[in-house]
């Protein structure tokens, strides 16, 4: 599943894919993700609503994104004034975000691959 909805104004928008990793045989490469949960900064993020001529939903609703407890996940600050890309201690501390963020379902080997450009 993907969908692509950037194309506002300087491209704002979000990007989400689900990818089906059944077909690989472990977990290894996950060396340079954290463990699951998400930190507190994510989660706010994830649970903002977002409004468009639809109504309001977070990125948890409007991409059915699971509650998960066996995985890891992967983030990157894209922001132009991130210090340190991997860190998202700032994340809601500006008045725009830009970053991408996957998370793996161990379990059910499915990634939810999540980026939002405001």
């Amino acid at each position: 599943m993907e969908k692509n909805t950037h194309g506002g104004f300087l491209g704002d928008g979000d990007y989400f894919a689900k990818i089906n990793c059944s077909n690989k045989d472990n977990n290894n490469g996950f060396s340079n993700w954290k463990k699951l949960p998400l930190s507190d900064s994510l989660k706010k993020v994830m649970e903002m609503n977002q409004c468009d001529d639809k109504g309001c939903l977070t990125a948890i609703e409007k991409y059915d994104i699971p509650e998960i407890d066996n995985g890891y996940y992967y983030f990157l600050d894209r922001h132009l004034e991130a210090k340190d890309k991997h860190d998202d201690i700032e994340l809601n501390n500006r008045s725009s975000l830009n970053f991408s963020l996957a998370i793996y379902d161990a379990d059910n080997k499915i990634i939810y691959f999540y980026e939002l450009d405001t």
